[in-house]
């Protein structure tokens, strides 16, 4: 009885701090969200490289390197990398969404790549505003 008492009790005063702290005047209200603050993976208009699919598939083609240990074994596949195109153009928060299995060089060599298109960017928009949007990208790796 005594048990049940002392939870009843404490059950009560959690329940009456966070009603507190919900209709409390003095603390600040939330910040309202707004399109330019949020993360969109699918905006009205996708970000787009510099010269388009296209010009992004030769920059990686012009500027990927085969690390020499994966060649040597024979590894290929895919890497899929996620990154954020922001509202200037730039990109942040690069990383690895998976690699291939025994080949991390790989994948540190899909980052790299990925990282190097940083400002070669035109936002995504979405209102006829500028607005971050998250973006996946697969590499493959190929022995020719």
């Amino acid at each position: 009885m005594k048990y049940l008492l002392s939870f009843a009790c404490m059950q009560l005063i959690s329940i009456s701090s966070y009603t507190q702290r919900m209709i409390d005047p003095l603390l600040p209200p939330p910040p309202i969200e707004t399109v330019e603050d949020v993360i969109l993976i699918d905006p009205e208009q996708m970000p787009e490289f510099e010269g388009g699919e296209v010009g992004l598939r030769s920059f990686i083609a012009k500027n990927i390197r085969y690390p020499e240990t994966a060649a040597e074994a024979n590894i290929e596949g895919t890497v899929y990398v996620q990154y954020l195109v922001l509202k200037d153009g730039t990109i942040n928060n690069i990383k690895l969404l998976r690699g291939v299995i025994g080949a991390p060089d790989l994948d540190k060599e899909a980052l790299r790549v990925v990282k190097l298109t940083n400002g070669k960017w035109k936002p995504g928009m979405q209102n006829g505003k500028p607005v971050n949007v998250r973006m996946n990208i697969p590499i493959r790796f190929k022995l020719q």
